[in-house]
């Protein structure tokens, strides 16, 4: 059997362009995780998990150009994921 996780941690980040564009994207730490359990010399078990820590992306971008100025937020959902796999050689 084997294991493994994957951890990524993305930092706050802000872009500013002065009279045209103001974008933030909020901090956040994604956890993925995996088991591969071995059958037999054919088959293979894997168990796979994504962003186990349901983190959210949180969007924010300001335009404006001639006066006018537009808002888009978004905000992705943090959906946890969960796969199971027979892996096989035939």
């Amino acid at each position: 059997a084997s294991y493994g996780m994957i951890l990524q941690v993305s930092g706050r980040s802000v872009t500013n362009i002065p009279n045209e564009q103001v974008s933030a994207t909020q901090a956040r730490a994604t956890l993925d995780a995996f088991y591969l359990q071995r059958l037999n010399p054919q088959f293979n078990l894997r168990i796979s998990g994504g962003n186990l820590t349901a983190a959210k992306t949180a969007r924010t971008s300001i335009y404006s150009n001639a006066g006018n100025s537009w808002t888009m937020s978004s905000v992705d959902k943090g959906v946890r994921s969960v796969m199971i796999g027979l892996e096989g050689r035939i």
